[in-house]
């Protein structure tokens, strides 16, 4: 079990980057965890530099998620996810954990 993420929350920063937030992409409209609306697959944080390089949005977009939990006909986000820079999801919500 991990702790679903959502909006506003931290990437790891373990692709070299510094660590952004969930903020830039957001599918979920409707469902909320006590900190905000709920992460999901195809999400995306902000770009971030890796050394000369720039790490845009589109980089930064989360590619993988729970198999069975759907929010608004997707897979939710947890810590510990993949974002598709190499990097990971490093923050979830406190009170709920999905498989």
């Amino acid at each position: 079990m991990s702790a679903l993420t959502y909006k506003g929350a931290l990437s790891a920063g373990t692709d070299g980057g510094a660590a952004t937030g969930l903020n830039t992409k957001n599918n979920c409209t409707k469902s909320y965890v006590a900190e905000g609306l709920i992460g999901v697959v195809g999400d995306q944080f902000d770009a971030h530099t890796v050394g000369n390089t720039t790490h845009q949005t589109s980089q930064r977009e989360i590619t993988s998620g729970a198999s069975k939990t759907f929010f608004e006909g997707r897979a939710a986000a947890r810590v510990g996810d993949s974002i598709a820079d190499g990097d990971k999801v490093n923050q979830g919500s406190a009170k709920t954990n999905v498989e």
